[in-house]
């Protein structure tokens, strides 16, 4: 294969800054630019071809919507010093993620918080060159965000308590039940299995070999009948042995 050329979209970061400043976040707030990196690219009353502007890299909102996902909260502004309430939106640019902020002084924001989103999304509008994701109202994405979390949480909830149920059956069960990968190591056992074996514990057999618990001849019949359950995709039902440990 062979590069026969290079793909390039351009935009002028100066024109990108005079639509921002077209964007209204409430009666003082105003919208921000970062590319991939956390660098300003448009500020709405910044000059960033002054200089790199890298103050905004390591807030957490910054962190979050480079990873694709929004956060809303209370941030210093590092370039004001003043307390702010922001909202980051990750914003697809080409094959980058860059992140969109919309700002409101901290004594307003309560004013305007139901309209960020109108804003975020304007926002991104101007930065996108195509293919850029569409903002969710920040009232609807939070509301969302809580049911989810809520569900989420039963949901664990249910599934610890099935878990538990499920692991003090089978550790009251006498037989022996246990799992293996397909290499042959115990992955899961039961209280009677370890017993067998002389150890403490179910999780003192997990990550064991058949061959660490049981003689060379033993261990291979184990392990051919594995193979065979694995190829086949037959299980091996109803057949009497004798083991010793």
């Amino acid at each position: 294969d062979h590069v026969i050329g290079v793909l390039m979209t351009q935009y002028r970061l100066d024109r990108l800054a005079e639509r921002l400043k077209q964007v209204h976040v409430g009666e003082h707030g105003f919208m921000i630019v970062l590319d991939h990196t956390g660098t300003v690219a448009a500020h709405a009353f910044v000059d960033v071809q002054a200089r790199e502007y890298r103050e905004y890299q390591d807030l957490p909102g910054v962190r979050a919507a480079l990873a694709g996902q929004l956060w809303t909260g209370r941030i210093v502004d590092p370039l004001t010093n003043e307390p702010m309430i922001a909202s980051f939106v990750p914003a697809t640019v080409g094959s980058a993620r860059w992140v969109v902020i919309a700002l409101q002084p901290a004594t307003a924001a309560d004013q305007v918080i139901g309209s960020l989103a109108w804003q975020l999304g304007a926002g991104a509008a101007i930065v996108a060159l195509g293919g850029l994701a569409a903002v969710l109202a920040l009232g609807r994405v939070s509301n969302r965000n809580r049911q989810l979390a809520e569900a989420l949480d039963a949901q664990n909830r249910t599934l610890t308590t099935e878990r538990n149920m499920l692991r003090n059956l089978i550790d009251t069960i006498p037989d022996h039940i246990f799992i293996k990968d397909a290499a042959g190591r115990y992955v899961l056992d039961n209280a009677a299995h370890a017993r067998f074996h002389g150890l403490a514990a179910p999780a003192d057999v997990v990550g064991r070999q058949m061959e660490e618990l049981f003689n060379a001849e033993m261990a291979e019949r184990y392990r051919a009948d594995d193979e065979r359950v694995l190829r086949a995709g037959q299980s091996i039902l109803t057949r009497e042995e004798q083991i010793t440990n």
